[in-house]
C-alpha cells in the first residue's frame, strides 16, 4: 500500500479533472474500463484526479437525470476546484461541460480522448450528430488522445485537427500481471466447462456492431458440416441486445451446444480465454478492441474481423485469422481453416500473437501516458 501524501506534496501535485459517459459499475464492470485503467494509471503517474462518470442506464428519464447531475458536478468542480486540466472521454458526449469549463477558465488545459462513434460512423443506427458536436468542441481542445493510428487520421483529416497534437494511447494496454496463459484442464474446471469439448468463445458486450450474430450463423453452418465433435459455444457477457441473442439462439438451434456467462472480473478472463479452443471477435465496429489483445495475451487463438480499429495490430495467417466483417460464410470458412490448421502452425499463430499483447503492455503504455501529460502540464519537455 502505498503512503499517504503529506499535504505540502497534495499542493503541489497536477489536479485532473476527468468526465466520461462511460465507466464501470457494479453492475456493469467492463463498461468504460479503458476510462478508469486511465484515471488510475494518471493517479499513479502523480496526479490528482477527480471522475465525473456518467453510469449507465437503459432507461431514458434515468439517463438524462444522471447526464444532468455528471454535468452539473464537472462544470461545479471544474469551476471551483482549480483544476489544471480537464480530461474528457466520448467528444460529442461530453462537449457541453467541456465548452463552458473551457469558457470559463481559458488557461485550463482541455485533453479531449475520442473513442469512435463520436467521430466516425460505425452503425446503422448512427445518425451522424455526434460527429457534429465533436466539430464544435474539437477546435478548443489543447490535445487529442486517439487509441490507434487509423484514428489519429480520422481527427487530423475529417476535423481539420494539427496531426502533432494528437496523441496515440491504446485503451491503457494490456494488464499482463492478471492476463496471461495457465493450463486449459484447471482453466475449464475452473469456469465449469467440459474438459473434453471444442470451445468456440465469444467475450464482450451483447450489443449492436460486435458482430455475436454474424458469428452465431457461422457457428450455425460449422455445426451443419459435422465437422466438429463435440462442438460447444461459449458467451461470456451481456448487454442490452440479451434477448435478441437468446432469440437467435433459439431460432438457430443453437441453444444446446451453448454456454453463457455473465461479466467477470478482468483478473477472472484468463480462465474463460484459455479455456477456449478458439476465440472469435467478429465486432464490425472497434475503435481498438482490447479484448484481442487481452485474448492474445492469454494465447488464445483468434479470429477476428477486419475492421479498422482491430486491424491495427492483427494480421491475418501472422498472429490470427481474419475475415471480412459481417461475412457469415467468410467467418465459417476461417473457423474450419483454423479448426485443420497444423499444430506447429497454431502454436506459430498463437506465439505472435503473445509477442503483439507485449507491445501493448500496460507498464509501457502507461509510462507513455503519464508522460504526454507531464509534457502538456509542465512537468517535463513533450
Amino acid at each position: 500500500m502505498k503512503p499517504l501524501k503529506s499535504r505540502d506534496e497534495l499542493k503541489e501535485m497536477k489536479k485532473i479533472l476527468v468526465i466520461s459517459n462511460m465507466y464501470p459499475s457494479k453492475e456493469y464492470p467492463h463498461y468504460g474500463v479503458f476510462v478508469r485503467n486511465a484515471a488510475e494509471i494518471l493517479r499513479n503517474g502523480g496526479y490528482q484526479v477527480t471522475v465525473c462518470a456518467i453510469p449507465k442506464c437503459d432507461n431514458r428519464l434515468l439517463r438524462l437525470f444522471a447526464y444532468g447531475w455528471a454535468y452539473t458536478k464537472c462544470i461545479f468542480l471544474g469551476t471551483f476546484g482549480k483544476y489544471d486540466c480537464l480530461y474528457a472521454h466520448f467528444v460529442s458526449h461530453t462537449a457541453v461541460p467541456a465548452r463552458i469549463l473551457k469558457k470559463i477558465h481559458p488557461k485550463m488545459y482541455l485533453v479531449e480522448n475520442a473513442h469512435g462513434n463520436d467521430i466516425t460512423i460505425q452503425t446503422e443506427e448512427d445518425d451522424g450528430k455526434n460527429i457534429e458536436r465533436s466539430r464544435k468542441i474539437l477546435p478548443l481542445a489543447d490535445r487529442v488522445i486517439v487509441p490507434s493510428t487509423y484514428f489519429k487520421d480520422v481527427v487530423s483529416n475529417t476535423f481539420d485537427y494539427p496531426s502533432d497534437k494528437i496523441f496515440v494511447s491504446p485503451s491503457g494496454g494490456v494488464n499482463r500481471e492478471i492476463l496471461y496463459a495457465i493450463d486449459q484442464k484447471p482453466a475449464r474446471k475452473q469456469c465449469g466447462l467440459e474438459t473434453d469439448a471444442y470451445y468456440i468463445g465469444l467475450i464482450g458486450r451483447i450489443t449492436s456492431g460486435k458482430g455475436w450474430d454474424t458469428a452465431l450463423y457461422a457457428i450455425k453452418i460449422i455445426q451443419q458440416k459435422n465437422l466438429i465433435p463435440n462442438l460447444r459455444l461459449l458467451i461470456v457477457g451481456s448487454g442490452n441486445q440479451n434477448e435478441l441473442l437468446e432469440q437467435e439462439l433459439e431460432k438457430l438451434d443453437l441453444k444446446a451446444i451453448t454456454e453463457r456467462r455473465p461479466f467477470c472480473a478482468q483478473k477472472d478472463l484468463k480462465g474463460y480465454f484459455s479455456s477456449l479452443n478458439l476465440f472469435v471477435f467478429a465486432s464490425e465496429s472497434e475503435s481498438l478492441g482490447l479484448v484481442g489483445l487481452e485474448a492474445m495475451a492469454c494465447e488464445a487463438f483468434c479470429i477476428c474481423s477486419n475492421n479498422f480499429g482491430i486491424a491495427t495490430y492483427a494480421t491475418n495467417e501472422e498472429n490470427c485469422l481474419m475475415f471480412e466483417k459481417g461475412n457469415v460464410e467468410q467467418l465459417a470458412q476461417t473457423i474450419e481453416n483454423a479448426f485443420k490448421i497444423s499444430a506447429s502452425e497454431r502454436e506459430r499463430i498463437i506465439q505472435n500473437g503473445l509477442k503483439t499483447a507485449a507491445r501493448y503492455d500496460r507498464k509501457v503504455i502507461s509510462e507513455e501516458f503519464v508522460q504526454f501529460f507531464d509534457g502538456l502540464l509542465g512537468k517535463r519537455q513533450w
